[in-house]
C-alpha cells in the first residue's frame, strides 16, 4: 500500500476517534448510551431497531434459513410482514415496554411478571 492509501485510512480513523471524543460530552450514563437518555422519539427508536435488525449476523442467518428451507421461508415471511405492521401500529407490548422504562426485554418481563418468568424469555 502506498502513502495515499495509508493517508485515506488515517484520515478516516482520526475522524471516527474525533467524533467519539466529541460525543463523550453528551453521554453521562448507561441510559444515555443505550436509550438517548429516554428522551428520543419513536422515530429514532424505530430507526435504531431497523439498524439492529440489519446487522450482518441477522442477514447471514436469513440467507442461511432461505438456503435451507427454500421458498417456504419467503412464503411465511410474507404473512409476518402485515402482522408485524399491525402489531407495531397498535403498540402491542411496545407501549408497556416504553412505559416501564426497561432497558431490555428480559428486564421488562422480570418487572412485569417475576424473576422466574425471565428464564422463559
Amino acid at each position: 500500500m502506498g502513502v495515499l492509501d495509508w493517508s485515506i485510512v488515517v484520515v478516516f480513523l482520526i475522524f471516527i476517534v474525533g467524533m467519539g471524543i466529541y460525543s463523550m460530552r453528551f453521554v453521562r450514563s448507561v441510559t444515555d448510551y443505550l436509550a438517548c437518555g429516554r428522551v428520543c422519539g419513536r422515530y429514532v427508536i424505530s430507526v435504531a431497531d431497523v439498524a439492529n435488525g440489519l446487522a450482518l449476523i441477522t442477514m447471514i442467518g436469513a440467507v442461511e434459513a432461505g438456503y435451507k428451507s427454500g421458498f417456504v421461508y419467503g412464503f411465511w415471511g410474507s404473512f409476518a410482514l402485515p402482522l408485524s405492521l399491525f402489531l407495531s401500529l397498535t403498540g402491542f407490548v411496545v407501549y408497556r415496554f416504553r412505559q416501564t422504562k426497561a432497558m431490555s426485554f428480559g428486564q421488562f418481563v422480570e418487572m412485569r411478571y417475576s424473576r422466574g418468568m425471565r428464564i422463559f424469555e
